[in-house]
């Protein structure tokens, strides 16, 4: 079934997706299996995440819209969503239970599609192009997949966005190349597109106040 189209409103309605890791600068390796131990690492979020949400909150600041961010993770996860409303974004949807504790990328992109299409429609939803965990890149275009529209990978910079689409600069075979595509669709974006704003005392305290919306 296609993803719905958004008719109703002339602003921009903006997805963005953003996931929980380990702070790897402060994590070890077992030598023995060749993995990251992730015990007592703190979370932070992913950097290209933060990219993917400063691309929309300023895309809300030129064109008008909302922005609400889904994240997938444990309970722990609120964090990244109270510095996400510290931010700018209007709406976060945490999706967290133990049936969720170890999804592959599949699985992952399954779940979020459907959580985005529960609380859609979307016009634009971005990603970042992988996670510094996991590091498959494979959720943002199994994501589309799943809810089937067109999407741009690798995306380096967003030089418009009209109520029918948007014109991008992304990483090809061919180098870099501009392109246009038709809403809805997914991007997923590369951290050199911008620079996460930091949130200043007085946001950091409205967000505390915010509660994001939990999918078990």
């Amino acid at each position: 079934m296609p993803y719905p189209v958004n008719e109703e409103s002339m602003m921009l309605q903006i997805a963005v997706c953003m996931k929980q890791v380990p702070a790897l600068n402060e994590g070890k390796m077992d030598e023995g299996m060749g993995t990251l131990i992730r015990k007592d690492i703190p979370p932070v979020i992913n950097v290209y995440d933060l990219t993917a949400l400063e691309a929309a909150l300023r895309l809300k600041e030129e064109q008008g819209g909302t922005v609400t961010v889904f994240s997938m993770g444990p309970e722990s996860a609120k964090s990244l969503l109270l510095e996400a409303f510290a931010m700018g974004t209007d709406r976060s949807v945490l999706l967290t239970g133990p049936e969720f504790a170890g999804a592959d990328a599949v699985a992952t992109a399954y779940t979020l599609a459907q959580a985005i299409t529960a609380r859609g429609p979307f016009d634009l939803i971005l990603c970042g192009r992988q996670t510094s965990d996991g590091d498959t890149a494979q959720v943002g275009g199994a994501m589309a997949r799943f809810l089937d529209i067109p999407s741009i990978y690798w995306v380096s910079r967003i030089h418009a966005a009209t109520p029918d689409g948007c014109t991008v600069t992304a990483l090809t075979a061919k180098g870099h190349t501009l392109c246009r595509v038709d809403f809805p669709c997914l991007l997923t974006v590369e951290r050199e597109l911008a620079v996460p704003r930091i949130p200043g005392l007085r946001a950091k305290i409205a967000a505390k106040k915010k509660q994001p919306e939990i999918l078990t």
